[in-house]
């Protein structure tokens, strides 16, 4: 349908994705194919399973390999268990419970992962001996697997975890924030979330607290009284009753 509920093209197939890079994976007779927008079968009805194109990349499975397709219908990059979608050119695969990074020509260019995850800023995470750091998509480790867990980063830093602390680093390594705190998020919107001796702060990217948010230890289940720096909030049953503002 398109976005006024009009149908374009009728219901004739089993299940259907949606359009991505005008065209879509659609199946029939437990098969699946590929149409365009104009419902013109482009790709025959021959996979097993089959990806939106991304990139100009799709991940297929026929004859149970997995491997990449373009637009025409070119393979590329048989013989692995499984391939993420496309980003900024490079995509994670697996073959054997081993990870790696492919190009969009299907060439190996980091291989023998334990864990990987897809980054945001041309980073991935990636774990070693049961430790994360971070690598290129060219096999180049700018954070060498040192940290218990780690996170996504968002601008120009990631969380990190160092046993039961937590704190944040840049792109080379460097700790900008301290590991300190007990729980933490990723940043969003230029703060980030973290918590240090039963008291809640947002952080900016400098480690400065712009909030505090904590729970009142008069507090019971019906009454609960919330500490926003040195304002508190009082809830009565979930609703607000009073709010004391210094």
């Amino acid at each position: 349908i398109d976005r006024s509920g009009k149908a374009v093209i009728e219901p004739q197939y089993s299940f259907a994705l949606n359009f991505l890079e005008g065209l879509a994976p659609v199946m029939k007779n437990g098969k699946w194919g590929y149409i365009d927008t104009q419902n013109n079968l482009v790709l025959d009805f021959q996979f097993d399973a089959a990806s939106n194109f991304i990139e100009n990349r799709a991940t297929v499975i026929k004859e149970n390999q997995t491997y990449l397709i373009n637009p025409k219908g070119t393979s590329f990059a048989k013989g692995y268990d499984n391939i993420s979608q496309f980003m900024n050119g490079f995509a994670l695969c697996m073959k054997d419970n081993k990870f790696g990074i492919i190009n969009k020509k299907g060439h190996l260019k980091v291989a023998g992962l334990d864990k990987i995850a897809q980054g945001n800023q041309s980073l991935y995470a990636f774990s070693r001996n049961n430790f994360w750091g971070f690598i290129t998509a060219d096999g180049r480790e700018t954070v060498i697997p040192y940290f218990t867990s780690v996170g996504d980063f968002k601008n120009g830093l990631a969380m990190v975890q160092l046993d039961k602390k937590f704190g944040y680093i840049n792109q080379k390594g460097d700790v900008v924030i301290p590991i300190i705190y007990e729980s933490a998020q990723d940043f969003s919107n230029g703060m980030a979330s973290v918590k240090l001796r039963g008291i809640y702060y947002f952080l900016d990217e400098n480690g400065h607290e712009k909030l505090a948010l904590s729970l009142d230890g008069r507090s019971v289940s019906e009454r609960i009284i919330v500490k926003v720096n040195q304002n508190e909030l009082l809830y009565h049953n979930g609703e607000l009753v009073t709010a004391s503002i210094k």
